[in-house]
């Protein structure tokens, strides 16, 4: 039995464990596609972005032309009212368009004695449509309105 117990302790002795060997993993890389991909994607946000925080700031209404014009601007003092093609109103340069009824609540308001109404109507737009709208803004008890005109 003793003989045995050598015999076992000889084997086990042989078997060592050999330690677990991972296989060799490839050296870490930078993949700058997908950095150019996010780098593009950024650019091109921003430069949309940019561009229509420009387009809202300022409508693109085509006003009509005269020979002399006066070279001052009320509008700096008061209110703003444009209206494109379509005869919609916006207000102090807004980019939303505003009802008439909301446009006569606005102006019942803000009546003041020096408040000065500038209306920028677009050269397509018809007569009658700039003549209810300086009715409206005299209706709301503003007596001074003016009309822009572009200078050639």
């Amino acid at each position: 039995m003793c003989k045995s117990i050598t015999a076992l302790w000889n084997k086990v002795s042989m078997m060592t464990k050999k330690p677990l060997e991972l296989p060799k993993l490839p050296a870490p890389k930078v993949e700058i596609i997908n950095l150019i991909d996010v780098l593009i994607t950024l650019v091109a946000f921003f430069l949309l972005t940019t561009v229509f925080a420009e387009q809202q700031d300022h409508l693109r209404v085509n006003l009509p032309q005269v020979e002399a014009a006066a070279t001052n601007h009320p509008a700096a003092a008061g209110i703003l009212i444009e209206m494109d093609t379509s005869h919609n109103l916006y207000l102090n340069k807004q980019a939303v368009p505003l009802p008439r009824e909301e446009l006569r609540a606005f102006l019942q308001k803000t009546i003041r004695p020096d408040l000065t109404v500038t209306i920028q109507a677009d050269k397509d737009c018809s007569y009658e449509e700039v003549i209810r709208l300086l009715d409206l803004v005299q209706q709301c008890g503003i007596h001074q309105a003016a009309l822009e005109v572009r200078r050639n």
